[in-house]
């Protein structure tokens, strides 16, 4: 199997931890194989099929053998899939997230088997105004881009510590839905639920940010 630079270096180099395991190789969608961290309509990726508004993806990982200290968890990161996702594992489902410029997390530990483990996306990309789509267009033309679809940023695993840290200051605020499950919770992760935390850390800034009372 060839691998390239997106199975070789940590997606964030400032949270990089020792057991990054990377999931970009080996998937199909709708069963035929796909490049992954590339969206089908772009060329590297080599899907050559008709991208409709449903994409389903698999694919197959095992674990190396130590890759989970004990009493750690197992982490699955997406950097982006448009529009909207849903993620199982050994047909358990994992997360659910809606927006397509976020990446999201979910704690699979107590969902996998050993040996072989089946993952398995289903994308939803209908262009919803509902949803941030920028200039992408079903008919490009003018000023209005190609549309980028499904999962198009990297896809890895990690183990980390049951007690996890605070998150980083963000850009934005996470911009799930309240069905999306509930981000960063203080105490441990949740398994099977998304992690993150982008609402502490977007409050965070905008408290260091306010002027201080009675202030100009």
């Amino acid at each position: 199997m060839e691998y390239n630079a997106w199975d070789r270096y940590y997606p964030r180099p400032q949270l990089r931890r020792g057991s990054f395991y990377p999931l970009n190789q080996g998937w199909t969608l709708n069963g035929r194989p796909i490049n992954l961290p590339w969206p089908p309509q772009a060329p590297l990726a080599g899907w050559p099929g008709e991208v409709g508004e449903v994409l389903c993806y698999e694919t197959a990982f095992t674990l190396p053998e130590g890759f989970v200290p004990q009493e750690w968890r197992v982490l699955l990161h997406f950097g982006a899939v448009d529009q909207t996702a849903q993620v199982w594992v050994n047909g358990t489902p994992a997360a659910r997230h809606e927006g397509g410029y976020l990446p999201f997390s979910a704690d699979i530990t107590d969902m996998l088997a050993q040996g072989e483990n089946r993952l398995e996306v289903k994308a939803v990309d209908t262009l919803s105004h509902d949803y941030p789509y920028g200039k992408q267009h079903k008919r490009p033309h003018g000023m209005w881009y190609t549309p980028v679809s499904g999962i198009w940023q990297g896809v890895w695993l990690e183990a980390a510590p049951a007690q996890g840290g605070g998150g980083l200051p963000a850009p934005h605020p996470r911009l799930d839905r309240s069905d999306g499950g509930g981000g960063y919770r203080r105490g441990g992760l949740q398994p099977g639920r998304p992690t993150g935390g982008w609402e502490d850390a977007y409050r965070r800034r905008e408290e260091r940010r306010a002027p201080p009372a009675g202030g100009a």
